[in-house]
């Protein structure tokens, strides 16, 4: 019975961690989420949310750390790969965002983020390609006039 009412808890107090995440409470969210993960540190649906609500608070960098090494090990996890995607996306790592991105239409053809991920790639390398246009020294609208 002893057994039973832990479990209970630690079901308890991940749900008391996914309503802060869902009220954007991430500070609080985040102590639950490491707090478990100090019971279970391979626990793959905390380390998730834990990268979800590192992406939410702005450090793009970290969520990526976090999304590569789920990734890494957890190769056949098509959500883990998607929510990679769009950190790397959000962070304008288009490189690897299109080789995970051609990682995800090989291993999960059927995925029906791919489409709208090519989008993005395909107008963050305009936008790139835009800014490099504008700030380059041959560009006469960059040039000022005498």
């Amino acid at each position: 019975k002893a057994m039973v009412n832990k479990n209970l808890y630690w079901t308890a107090y991940y749900k008391l961690g996914r309503s802060y995440a869902l009220s954007k409470k991430w500070k609080e969210a985040k102590k639950v989420y490491f707090d478990l993960l100090k019971r279970d540190p391979e626990n793959i649906s905390v380390r998730m949310s834990l990268a979800y609500i590192t992406a939410m608070e702005g450090d793009l960098d970290s969520a990526e750390e976090i999304y590569k090494s789920l990734w890494n090990n957890n190769s056949d996890n098509s959500e883990i790969l998607v929510n990679y995607i769009n950190v790397l996306i959000a962070n304008n790592n288009v490189s690897e965002a299109k080789n995970l991105i051609k990682t995800l239409k090989e291993k999960f053809q059927e995925n029906k983020n791919i489409e709208s991920f090519e989008k993005k790639i395909e107008e963050l390398s305009k936008e790139v390609l835009e800014d490099f246009t504008e700030k380059s020294p041959n560009n006469e609208s960059s040039s000022s006039e005498n």
